[in-house]
């Protein structure tokens, strides 16, 4: 089933640079901006959608788009989960600018044809939108509010939800920045059940390390331990990090390191590295990280984008390696796509393992690098 959501382009600058330049996330500079008064709601032109106005190009679509989003601020970040019980229910987020927050969820039970929205509870959202069902049916949603990584559960899919549930506060004092939420909902892993949520903890001077969070009772309680060790600012950040799940319950977390002393003062044009650590005991412990790939991260000459810019454009990219598992145990298959610049364009590579995750390929060409290509 495919589900296509409305997402309004992000919002209108009052000055050259209104984000800071800090080694944080998208989703928490703008919040942080739109609050200072330094971004406003875009107005106008193709900046807000009414309800017809949703098309399928290029046609033909084998699905009529639907509006998930309600309301004409933007929506952006959407994350999407099906229920592994009942396919028909559908959870996605975003950073809602429509809520006083920031923070909208959106649940479907008839497959995508209506959605309920709701705007979460709390205060100091600050994005990055998380969701994810277990196999007790309960929906789960989170992101960042007042710098602690939060979730929110349901038990009616998303019509009604909890008081935000404390996941993690900062562990190095400034910021827990961009959540990934995973569920391990393999029937025979011994930690069925189990929810993930892997994250960056952040120092105010900018230091950071990889942290995986990790709940067994439908995300009611949580506790937090640290993948690697700790990157001192600029030498290295390590961000964006990525969840997923074996078969056999293998927790694996992959992110991003670049050196933050790039031409532009950021990771902007640098080359960095993608990182996996492994974990067979749930979560509780992690194994030392090897190397998936190398990659070399796009120019920031407008000084806009810490990780990098789309180029020709002021549009921050951020490289994510996005992971999946495949099977379990030694024969594992694992795959992690990102980008790569090539000079020119920024072109998506896929670096696979077929011995659980202990080595990789290297990184291989998805299609040629002939237009942009990014967030795979």
């Amino acid at each position: 089933m495919a589900i296509f959501f409305a997402i309004t382009p992000f919002l209108t600058a009052q000055s050259n640079h209104p984000l800071e330049h800090l080694p944080y996330s998208g989703g928490v500079l703008a919040a942080r901006a739109y609050r200072a008064g330094r971004l406003v709601p875009q107005n106008g032109g193709f900046g807000l959608l009414g309800p017809t106005d949703l098309v399928c190009s290029p046609a033909p679509c084998v699905f009529t788009p639907v509006r998930a989003s309600p309301g004409g601020q933007p929506a952006n970040e959407s994350p999407l989960a099906t229920n592994p019980r009942n396919p028909m229910q559908f959870l996605s987020g975003a950073n809602d600018y429509n809520c006083g927050n920031i923070q909208g969820f959106y649940s479907t039970n008839d497959g995508g044809t209506t959605w309920t929205h709701t705007c979460s509870k709390g205060s100091g959202g600050e994005g990055d939108p998380v969701v994810a069902y277990d196999l007790q049916n309960t929906a789960i949603s989170g992101g960042i509010q007042n710098g602690n990584f939060v979730v929110f559960t349901s038990t009616d899919n998303g019509t009604t939800w909890s008081n935000p549930i404390t996941v993690t506060s900062p562990l190095l004092g400034s910021l827990a920045d961009k959540p990934w939420l995973e569920a391990d909902n393999n029937p025979g892993s011994p930690f069925a059940g189990s929810l993930y949520i892997s994250g960056t903890q952040f120092a105010s001077n900018s230091d950071s390390e990889i942290s995986l969070s990790r709940s067994r009772d439908s995300g009611k309680t949580w506790s937090t331990v640290v993948v690697d060790t700790k990157q001192i600012f600029p030498a290295f950040v390590d961000q964006f990090s990525d969840v997923a799940v074996g078969r056999d319950g293998t927790v694996y977390v992959s992110w991003l390191r670049c050196p933050a002393n790039g031409p532009s003062g950021d990771c902007g044009g640098t080359t960095a590295n993608f990182l996996l650590a492994k974990s067979t005991d749930g979560g509780a412990t992690f194994g030392a990280p090897i190397t998936i790939a190398t990659t070399t991260l796009a120019p920031d000459p407008d000084f806009c984008c810490f990780y990098g810019e789309l180029p020709n454009t002021f549009e921050r990219v951020s490289d994510i390696p996005s992971i999946t598992v495949v099977g379990s145990g030694a024969t594992a298959r694992v795959f992690v796509t990102y980008y790569k610049y090539t000079g020119g364009f920024l072109q998506v590579l896929l670096a696979t393992s077929n011995d659980g995750g202990n080595t990789f390929n290297g990184g291989v060409p998805v299609s040629p690098a002939s237009t942009d290509q990014f967030f795979p």
